[in-house]
């Protein structure tokens, strides 16, 4: 995906239980020139993804007859690079960090605004080259983060440093902890040949203490990443292919 896809050229899944729901999602995005298909539930909808080119899933949780959870499950087992963006209504058990890190890469709370919905999906569909070029207001972000690491393959084996296809978690085990939804700078350094790591991003999930499984922390996706870093956590991506957007640990 070098280029953003024109709507007219973008094949968009709407998945949801309720037909009323489909209806008017489905108008709205073919009122802006998209391509629309829409399924009843996560397994009717993983059929389609199997029959026909889908560029992005926009997916209800809780369904009968397969949830959102499985048709994420089972679209980042089989591989595709496919975006899914998640819808919330009431009560869910899935989690913030755990949704990052099954592979969703957005979620939404029922009722939720469609401009903003549409605007994260033009931005899920740009490439990473062009999604993470463009920087931001330094001096905006509530939190800065600067650590240094003896090399970068260290810092990724040690879980020190985890990278997912659309950002990062950060072990911290002291200093201030900022807020979900707040916008962060880091500088992240290697004392090896590696490219250090800069940019900024927004804080997905916080976890802010050490559990017997998972060290404390930030969940963060990357909104701008300088060179040539950013090229290194591309190559990255295109090797490992992390299944994860943001990973947990």
């Amino acid at each position: 995906m070098m280029e953003v896809k024109s709507p007219k050229d973008t094949r968009i899944l709407i998945v949801d239980d309720e037909p009323d729901f489909r209806e008017i999602l489905g108008y709205f995005f073919e009122r802006q020139g998209y391509q629309v298909l829409t399924a009843g539930n996560g397994r009717e909808a993983f059929d389609l993804i199997q029959a026909h080119p889908v560029d992005v899933v926009v997916s209800d949780i809780r369904m009968p007859g397969g949830d959102g959870i499985e048709l994420l499950d089972r679209s980042k087992q089989m591989g595709t690079a496919v975006p899914i963006v998640l819808l919330m209504s009431g009560y869910s058990e899935l989690t913030t960090e755990d949704a990052h890190n099954k592979g969703a890469e957005a979620l939404f709370s029922k009722p939720f605004d469609t401009q903003i919905l549409q605007e994260t999906i033009t931005r899920l569909l740009t490439s990473p080259e062009k999604r993470w070029a463009v920087a931001t207001n330094e001096s905006a972000s509530e939190l800065k983060i600067e650590l240094s690491f003896p090399d970068f393959s260290e810092a990724i084996e040690g879980k020190v440093l985890s990278l997912g296809r659309g950002g990062m978690f950060v072990s911290l085990l002291s200093g201030r902890y900022a807020n979900v939804s707040d916008t962060v700078e880091f500088k992240i350094h290697f004392d090896g040949n590696s490219a250090p790591l800069t940019g900024s991003g927004i804080i997905r999930w916080v976890r802010t203490k050490k559990t017997e499984s998972f060290p404390p922390g930030y969940g963060i996706e990357f909104t701008y990443l300088d060179e040539p870093g950013k090229q290194q956590i591309i190559d990255f991506v295109a090797a490992k292919k992390p299944k994860a957007f943001i990973p947990n640990r």
